[in-house]
């Protein structure tokens, strides 16, 4: 009488189960990298769906698939793409730790000759940012060690 509808016991039974994962990294992650591909309002859609980044077609809809493919997520470690411009796929996903990622961004201009050279040079912040092209937090991180942490330690230890 008031347009709710009642299932009975049967369909209830009947209801489909899940994988039991929906609150675990791994499905968190996939539903972000989907939601980074097809939502516009996505903060990072522009980086992603904008840009024709898409999610493959044994992924798209089976988080099943993307585990099996995937494995569980493990700790301190995101979903990265090896070649940023192209799609979520299994020959091209990797799950990498917050350095790989860094080292990984479409927007990461610096090799690791430049980050040596950054290091070892005397010149003005601005000199630096217009030289290679990245902002001047850019150049902060890598002095301070925030990214390119490898070659930072391994530079400051010849030093010594």
């Amino acid at each position: 009488r008031r347009g709710e509808s009642i299932s009975c016991k049967v369909c209830r039974s009947t209801t489909r189960t899940t994988h039991g994962l929906t609150k675990s990294r791994t499905y968190k992650s996939w539903q972000a990298m989907k939601d980074r591909c097809y939502n516009p309002k996505n903060i990072g859609y522009d980086r992603y769906g904008e840009r024709g980044i898409i999610v493959c077609d044994r992924w798209k809809n089976s988080f099943e698939a993307f585990l099996q493919d995937m494995g569980e997520r493990p700790e301190d470690t995101t979903i990265d793409r090896i070649d940023n411009n192209k799609i979520y796929e299994p020959s091209n996903c990797r799950w990498a730790s917050p350095k790989q990622q860094s080292q990984n961004q479409t927007i990461t201009k610096l090799t690791v000759d430049d980050v040596r050279e950054i290091l070892a040079s005397d010149e003005s912040l601005k000199t630096l940012t217009e030289k290679y092209g990245v902002s001047r937090s850019s150049i902060r991180n890598v002095c301070d060690g925030k990214t390119w942490s490898d070659v930072h330690e391994e530079f400051h230890a010849r030093q010594k």
